[in-house]
């Protein structure tokens, strides 16, 4: 059934920062008849640049983890992921964000039905073949030390000239201030397949801090995950797996909103797994971002504003307590508030 994804699980770790520090290595063995792709792990650590390693592996074409047409999951939510089903146009123009893209067709296939697509791959060789399959690249339109950013284009359905970019270099580097030095948007919509799964748990903060900072206010991110037990020789991943309480705590103020979760446990029980979920979600970030201005009240903020309204009012004393704290006496809103000089 190829609605089943195969999973991006090897791409990512191209960009962990301190390759001591991880052990096990993914690598793509083949894909499942009909479904999701069987993988292969090293208990042993990685010596090296992870970065070569994965160079190596795309130039000997081992890459079978990329689908062949566009991921299901993607063309089943996209309406959703760009938010045609509030504004109730399809033809709306949106700037879609696909980290740690690789070479996946899905960057072509939203460009080409009109949208702004930007990638970063850690790989020039996993660029060169996607670009390839797309349009010509034309030169390097802006550089910062270890980003590039790389365009291609190729003619339209109606003639016009339709165009992608990818940055070239480490994902976890792009900043939202990197982004703009690149000339990058801020993003309506981002695709996230495979990739916050393949990364070591401990890099999952500072990922998902990178990718909340390209988005733009009220941006939304459809993330495929997966669910699952152990493996037999006792590693957790990748793919790791990632519940619904994780993805909650890496993204704290963004709306979560599971949108299914297939099973794919007989894809996975040759590798001795009993069960595996794939899991989509849609997550969306507030309309309105965080300032100082619209942030809810401290405690401290609460009490300063009782106190100075019942001192205006006349209706309130003070409590020296000793050794303690000296707290407001008055009323029920203000009794008890701690008084700070």
């Amino acid at each position: 059934d190829d609605t089943t994804a195969r999973m991006a699980v090897a791409r990512s770790l191209l960009w962990l920062r301190r390759p001591s520090a991880c052990a096990a290595a993914a690598a793509v063995a083949a894909a499942a008849i009909g479904g999701y792709a069987a993988f292969s792990f090293s208990a042993q650590p990685l010596e090296g640049n992870r970065l070569d390693r994965w160079s190596l592996k795309w130039e000997s074409g081992q890459t079978r983890w990329h689908l062949p047409h566009v991921h299901p999951s993607l063309a089943k939510y996209e309406s959703l992921l760009l938010a045609n089903e509030q504004h109730g146009d399809e033809s709306k123009t949106s700037s879609v964000f696909f980290p740690l893209c690789g070479a996946s067709r899905d960057l072509g296939y939203m460009a080409l039905r009109g949208h702004h697509v930007v990638g970063a791959e850690g790989v020039g060789k996993a660029i060169d073949q996607l670009f390839q399959g797309f349009g010509e690249e034309t030169a390097i339109a802006r550089h910062l030390p270890g980003l590039k950013l790389r365009k291609a284009a190729t003619d339209g359905p109606a003639g016009n000239v339709i165009s992608l970019e990818v940055v070239e270099g480490d994902f976890l580097e792009l900043s939202a201030s990197r982004a703009a030095a690149l000339g990058l948007p801020r993003f309506d919509a981002a695709f996230d397949r495979g990739s916050l799964v393949a990364i070591q748990p401990k890099d999952r903060p500072m990922y998902a801090a990178v990718l909340d900072g390209l988005m733009a206010p009220g941006g939304r991110i459809l993330l495929v995950t997966v669910e699952h037990d152990p493996f037999p020789n006792g590693t957790l991943g990748p793919p790791f797996s990632l519940l619904p309480e994780d993805v909650r705590t890496l993204f704290p103020n963004y709306e979560v909103r599971q949108l299914q979760r297939v099973d794919n446990s007989e894809d996975f029980k040759a590798r001795g797994l009993s069960e595996l979920f794939e899991v989509t979600y849609l997550l969306t970030k507030p309309a309105v971002a965080y300032t100082k201005a619209n942030a809810a009240p401290t405690r401290a903020e609460r009490d300063a504003a009782l106190i100075k309204d019942a001192l205006a009012k006349g209706r309130i004393g003070v409590s020296l307590g000793g050794d303690g704290p000296i707290r407001a006496v008055g009323p029920p809103q203000v009794a008890g508030a701690q008084v700070r000089s």
